[in-house]
């Protein structure tokens, strides 16, 4: 009799947990949904034409500091004097913001490589949603004096080397 009533308590405390944490969990999503319904999220730009070009910024003295908010690149592509990412970042709720910047140090090499820095700032949008967008980059202050091609590194990754030819 006792070890029933002792299972009936265990099986009582159990079931509470169980739907306490699911409660917890729907009511923790609604803000979410309404925030996220509230902000719009950024629209994800598939077509180069409709992509605003960016600057890339060039200073002398700058060293890329390690890493920032986080990002992925799935592709890159150069089309004449422009570099275009296919980059995805979680987020959803705020307005994702990021810049391109090299110190122009180019590398001896045959062609001549150069490290671009893409970095992310995320405003601090703790939202799920997997945003997948192209970001297009304005190359004709990349030009090497001395040649017509250059190798560009995005963020000290070969891997995602693309050849720049103007």
């Amino acid at each position: 009799m006792r070890s029933l009533i002792v299972l009936s308590i265990i099986l009582l405390i159990s079931g509470l947990l169980f739907f306490s944490c699911k409660k917890k969990k729907e009511v923790a999503a609604a803000p979410a949904q309404s925030e996220a319904a509230s902000t719009p999220a950024p629209t994800p730009q598939t077509n180069a034409d409709e992509i605003k070009l960016l600057p890339i910024n060039i200073q002398s003295d700058y060293t890329w500091p390690g890493s920032t908010d986080p990002f992925d690149v799935l592709s890159t592509e150069v089309k004449g004097d422009m570099l275009i990412l296919e980059i995805q970042y979680g987020g959803g709720c705020q307005e994702h913001d990021f810049s391109m910047t090299t110190n122009l140090m180019w590398m001896k090499s045959m062609p001549p490589q150069l490290n671009l820095y893409l970095e992310h700032e995320n405003h601090d949008d703790n939202c799920r949603a997997l945003i997948t967008r192209k970001l297009a980059f304005d190359l004709k202050e990349c030009r090497y004096s001395n040649g017509n091609v250059v190798v560009l590194i995005i963020n000290g990754d070969r891997d995602k080397s693309t050849r720049y030819q103007y």
